[in-house]
């Protein structure tokens, strides 16, 4: 069935090249992944929200609005399951956290007021 190969010179150099190659692969998405982090720290992006009188607000900042918030001003495509928001109850100030690479995450600052 083709499940294994002969354990030849050429077979197991072609095995530590494969995996070499991948470890530079991840490796480069590592580097690029903390300098995002290191932008996105620098990034702020301002939401829109149902709020009371008192600045409470109505309803909840949610990924979606975030995503939606960095692609319409920095046009960054990010997939909201990687975006946490939360505790942010208030018209103010707030951050997201958002997930580039495992073990590697940034803080992106919001600014929330009322409609």
């Amino acid at each position: 069935r083709k499940l294994a190969k002969e354990a030849s010179a050429a077979n197991l150099n072609a095995i530590e090249n494969a995996k070499s190659a991948q470890n530079h692969r991840k490796e480069v998405e590592r580097k690029e992944a903390l300098e995002l982090a290191a932008k996105m720290s620098e990034m702020a992006v301002e939401i829109a929200v149902r709020a009371g009188e008192n600045g409470r607000l109505f309803v909840k900042v949610t990924n979606q609005e975030v995503a939606d918030a960095l692609k319409a001003k920095y046009g960054m495509e990010v997939a909201k399951r990687k975006i946490s928001v939360d505790g942010i109850k208030n018209v103010g100030e707030g951050e997201a956290v958002i997930k580039l690479y495992p073990e590697i995450s940034a803080k992106l600052k919001l600014k929330i007021v009322a409609q």
